[in-house]
C-alpha cells in the first residue's frame, strides 16, 4: 500500500525544525562557534514576517542570511520594499544546493504554506 503524504518525501521533517525569531548570525554562533559563511549548512530557506503588517510573510532562499536581510530592509526586493522592516520568522538551513531551492518553491506552493502554517507557528 502507498504511502501518501503532503510533506516531501525526500527531506526529513528534522532538517527543518528551525527556533523562530532568531537572527541566523547568533543561531550560527551558539550552535556551531562560527559565522554564516563558514557555516557548513550554507544553503538557506527562511520565512520573514513583516513587523508593520504582521499577515504579510516572504519566503526565500539565500546562501548569506545575513545580507539578504539587510537587503530586504533597505527596500532592494521590490515585493519586500512596501512591507518593511522585516525579522526572520523561520531560518531552515541544508547541507546541499539543490534540497534548499526545491524546499523554497514547495513552501511557496499551496501544500507548503498550509505546511508551514501547521509545523511553524
Amino acid at each position: 500500500m502507498a504511502h501518501y503524504s503532503r510533506e516531501p518525501q525526500n527531506i526529513p521533517t528534522t532538517q527543518f525544525q528551525a527556533p523562530t525569531r532568531l537572527a541566523t548570525t547568533i543561531l550560527l554562533q551558539k550552535l556551531f562557534g562560527m559565522s554564516d559563511r563558514q557555516c557548513p549548512l550554507r544553503y538557506k530557506v527562511y520565512i520573514l514576517r513583516s513587523i508593520p503588517f504582521p499577515k504579510k510573510t516572504y519566503t526565500g532562499y539565500t546562501t548569506n542570511l545575513t545580507a539578504r536581510l539587510k537587503d530586504h530592509n533597505r527596500g532592494h526586493s521590490p515585493y519586500t520594499a512596501r512591507f518593511r522592516p522585516w525579522q526572520p520568522e523561520v531560518i531552515i538551513a541544508f547541507p546541499e544546493k539543490h534540497t534548499a531551492p526545491a524546499f523554497e518553491q514547495y513552501l511557496k506552493s499551496h501544500s507548503g504554506k498550509a505546511f508551514a502554517n501547521r509545523r511553524f507557528k
